[in-house]
């Protein structure tokens, strides 16, 4: 149907062609708005199908309001329906599986595409959808219930991408009801099965299958994402579990592994690491043995650049980046400072080292190791083992960059940050 549309199609030609799709289906209950065949159902996983595949072909990136039409309160309606089913334990046909597929598909393709953000919240950001979903998703922490059904997990990743693009789109991180979902995403990344899905991903694994997506890479996005005024609380509810967490996962995955693992294990890693960076730092006080495991990877960082592939090598120096990252974040903190300086001194004239094009062209990683060499060399030890002229330079263009942006930052580091970090050469 939408691969044969033309210039001259309108919002009115699409509403007049959903008018004429909902003559075609049969509601059982006006209230519920159930169906009263499968092949009602199935002409709505059509249209959902269409929908998800090819959302511009109905203009809606031009007139979000044509979401306003009643065949998306029925498809929104449909779906309520089979997520309650799901949730009391009702028989799911395979026909409201697959609406359910094609039709959670399609919202995370309708964010993508719209250019308002009103009739979305008005359709889906609603306790009636969002509550069903929620439970569904406590079940899956809680007691690992539908981990091996593919349509349901997958369901929930769509209905999750969604939000997330949502939330971005249109600052709602402290909307009540994406805070919920945010409760029992937390609960995903805190349960057993988090740990034990990364724990049995296969080195060999160039993509995502059935949970492995839900866990560990969409739920931990959607973490990540929240920038609202709880984020704090919201991170101390997990911190600890999470830190448990990484101390296990890095030691399944040492610097040795990551030289043969393809990229979603790189990819899992990442979601992690971008989780822990924003985990307040005074949690780490109890996770000193972490701080060591970080460093043995960037001790490894040569090794690791080392590679052919485009794709893996953009994935490991982000990885890099990010685990130096983390590392700069705790060094904030003095005991742990103190702890990487007393424990890792051998370690720090590494940071000089990346901090040139000798081992990176990757600027980001040269920026961070430079401010992680200033903040941890002591004053006797900078001449021995420093280009002195070259580090204030470079420093020098640091401090003039992040003074010449507006949120007076370089690489997301604070311009007073920088100039502690200049000081400790001085």
């Amino acid at each position: 149907m939408a691969s044969g549309r033309n210039e001259s199609v309108t919002a009115e030609s699409v509403c007049l062609e959903f008018d004429s799709i909902l003559k075609e289906i049969q509601v059982h209950d006006a209230k519920t708005q159930a169906l009263e065949s499968n092949d009602s159902l199935t002409r709505l996983a059509e249209l959902a199908y269409e929908l998800g595949r090819s959302p511009s072909q109905y203009l809606i990136h031009v007139d979000a309001s044509i979401l306003n039409h009643d065949v998306f309160v029925l498809i929104r309606n449909t779906m309520i329906n089979v997520f309650n089913k799901i949730n009391n334990a009702s028989e799911v046909q395979e026909v409201e599986k697959k609406f359910l597929n094609e039709s959670s598909f399609m919202i995370s393709k309708l964010v993508d595409d719209m250019n308002t953000a009103e009739p979305f919240e008005k359709l889906f950001v609603q306790a009636s959808f969002i509550c069903p979903v929620q439970q569904c998703l406590d079940e899956v922490a809680g007691s690992g219930k539908h981990m091996l059904e593919y349509d349901i997990i997958f369901s929930i990743k769509c209905i999750l991408e969604a939000f997330t693009k949502f939330r971005t789109k249109t600052n709602s991180h402290d909307n009540s009801l994406l805070l919920l979902l945010l409760d029992s995403v937390v609960q995903c990344i805190c349960a057993t099965y988090y740990l034990k899905t990364f724990q049995n991903l296969k080195f060999d694994a160039t993509q995502f299958h059935k949970e492995e997506d839900l866990f560990l890479n969409v739920c931990p996005k959607y973490i990540r994402g929240y920038n609202g005024k709880n984020r704090k609380e919201k991170m101390n509810q997990l911190s600890e579990t999470i830190l448990n967490h990484s101390l296990q996962l890095l030691n399944t995955f040492p610097p040795s592994e990551i030289q043969r693992c393809q990229t979603v294990i790189l990819e899992s890693l990442i979601e992690l690491l971008s989780i822990l960076v924003i985990v307040p730092i005074e949690n780490f006080l109890k996770f000193e043995r972490l701080i060591s495991h970080l460093m043995l990877f960037i001790k490894d960082t040569e090794s690791l650049l080392m590679e052919t592939d485009s794709i893996k090598k953009s994935r490991k120096e982000e990885f890099i980046l990010l685990t130096m990252t983390l590392v700069y974040n705790i060094t904030a903190n003095i005991k742990l400072r103190g702890y990487i300086q007393q424990q890792h001194k051998d370690d720090i004239e590494l940071f000089e080292k990346l901090s040139s094009t000798k081992v990176t062209e990757n600027h980001q990683i040269q920026f961070i190791a430079s401010i992680l060499f200033c903040q941890l060399v002591s004053h006797d030890d900078i001449e021995k083992i420093a280009d002195v002229k070259r580090m204030t330079n470079t420093l020098i263009t640091y401090l003039v960059m992040s003074e010449l942006d507006p949120l007076k930052s370089y690489y997301g580091i604070p311009l007073e940050r920088l100039l502690t970090a200049v000081k400790g050469t001085l």
